[in-house]
């Protein structure tokens, strides 16, 4: 053999050996691919409550459950791209194959049942509803989620899973409470469950603060929505009876939120009496103890509200309605000034309170030289000081001075509004 053909046979001999270890690499990047695919499914199914431990509400759905599978083995769980729409769309089949536990909703008719308490009797009807079922199963969902974010021996791979999973999860929250679930599930049902479940302080601070973060996340979120909001009827409300501060309070519909806490009202304090009993009263040392819970929670509620009411004045499209709504409430309420207020015909103290601290933290950030102090004399104007007391200064002065006013303050900026408006609440809470 000559010298040519050797080295032919040497090259021969190489590019075997490539091709050889080439497909050795690529089999072991395959098995390692699908050693990767495994956990991720596994993972997936743990979550999703369709794995080895099922969750209650599947418990008698064998096709469903091996439909779950099926669908995670024919899809490439390892690709972001290819894996989201897909559980997202198996996380929703779950939601709206749930069955209620009884044909017939359970009825509550004690005296004492939370329905009774709060003139909401449907809150007693649902706790056997699909719908309520539902919002169980997301919050479960939820909960074993957060369980295995915790896991510390995760790759970068799970771990992103699992990221991946809380968005999905909580958009499935909102898709249910919104109703876009009908006809399988009741947005209605789904969102009296809720507040049943509020009532009970069965769900986590944790949960509602990512719901909140996950619907204001600009993202994610559809802003023509929030436009929608506010020019929905209830938003700002047509009053129609003599006691309009406390109508548009309990009728607007940002009032539920506002009026969260504890009634503190004169006229309501009975209520109270079903819980807490007079001979039920802590020693002076535990005060301080019991109070700091309440504390936490309304702190934490008030900062929801804020996140809440800030997408609403930070969004072009709904601040003016927004801004309409605060300012409507200031102006129906201002009688809770005086000294002898009648607080029945008022927004409640929690309303008020609560609007105040939402309010000031929208304003805290303000840079007061950025403020326009002549805006109140602007014919525009939100905010109206006509009525009040005026030490060195007559009606006719006072309207002359307004005029002036105007003829030099031809546009205003919104910290001004929002700062002006938050002194304005002070005084209806009675502050000065």
């Amino acid at each position: 053999m000559s010298g040519d053909e050797k080295a032919e046979a040497m090259e021969i001999n190489e590019l075997r050996l490539k091709n050889n270890s080439f497909g050795i690499i690529d089999a072991q990047d395959a098995e390692a691919a699908q050693f990767k695919s495994e956990r991720v499914k596994s993972l997936v199914l743990r979550v999703l409550g369709v794995g080895e431990n099922l969750a209650p509400e599947f418990a008698l759905q064998t096709a469903l459950v091996d439909e779950c599978g099926t669908r995670l083995s024919e899809t490439d769980l390892l690709d972001p791209g290819a894996y989201r729409n897909s559980i997202h769309d198996l996380i929703f089949l779950l939601v709206s194959s749930i069955a209620s536990t009884s044909d017939v909703a359970m009825e509550v008719d004690a005296e004492d049942s939370l329905g009774s308490i709060l003139v909401i009797p449907e809150l007693d009807k649902i706790q056997s509803t699909k719908e309520s079922m539902a919002l169980h199963y997301l919050m479960s969902t939820y909960s074993r989620l957060n369980t295995e974010s915790r896991n510390e021996f995760f790759q970068d791979y799970e771990k992103q899973m699992c990221l991946d999973l809380r968005e999905l999860v909580l958009s499935n929250v909102v898709i249910l409470l919104r109703g876009y679930c009908e006809p399988f599930l009741s947005g209605k049902l789904a969102r009296s469950s809720l507040v049943r479940l509020l009532y009970s302080n069965l769900v986590a601070n944790s949960f509602l603060s990512d719901i909140i973060e996950h619907c204001t996340n600009r993202e994610l979120s559809d802003e023509n929505a929030l436009s929608e909001m506010v020019n929905r009827p209830d938003f700002l409300p047509e009053l129609v009876t003599g006691i309009a501060g406390r109508e548009i309070a309990h009728l607007s519909y940002l009032g539920p939120f506002l009026s969260y806490g504890i009634p503190c009202d004169e006229f309501v304090t009975p209520i109270a009496s079903k819980f807490f009993g007079d001979n039920e009263t802590p020693k002076a040392e535990a005060l301080n103890m019991m109070y700091e819970s309440y504390r936490r929670r309304f702190e934490t509620t008030r900062s929801l509200m804020h996140q809440i009411v800030h997408q609403l004045v930070a969004n072009p499209s709904s601040r003016g309605r927004c801004l309409d709504y605060f300012a409507a409430v200031i102006k129906h309420n201002e009688k809770r000034a005086q000294m002898r207020a009648d607080f029945a015909t008022l927004a409640s103290h929690t309303f008020t309170v609560n609007l105040m601290c939402v309010l000031f933290e929208l304003s805290s950030k303000i840079d007061l030289s950025k403020v326009n102090a002549m805006y109140p004399f602007q014919t525009n104007s939100r905010v109206d000081i006509t009525e009040k007391t005026r030490l060195k200064m007559d009606l006719q002065g006072a309207k002359e001075f307004a005029e002036k006013c105007r003829t030099l303050c031809h546009s205003w900026i919104f910290v001004s509004y929002l700062q002006l408006l938050s002194c304005k609440n002070m005084e209806t809470k009675g502050w000065r």
